[in-house]
């Protein structure tokens, strides 16, 4: 569909060691051939009682993730 807004949205935790990952993309169909997107990746995590991160979410919780792209289809 030509001027086209479509969204998407994921949630995903991790029970064994409390921590979530939050991804979200909206993409824009301009023409035919050309779409505009722009999205995120948010991750969050409560750290054990040590300190010393243990899960994968914990480890890498710092490293949130915003993109923006165009795509053309030839």
């Amino acid at each position: 569909i030509v001027g086209g807004l479509s969204a998407a949205s994921r949630l995903t935790y991790d029970i064994g060691h409390d921590g979530t990952i939050w991804s979200t993309e909206v993409r824009f169909q301009a023409r035919e051939s050309w779409v505009l997107g722009v999205g995120a990746d948010l991750l969050s995590s409560a750290l054990p009682a040590g300190g010393d991160p243990t899960g994968l979410i914990s480890r890498f919780r710092a490293n949130d993730r915003f993109h923006a792209g165009v795509s053309y289809v030839f």
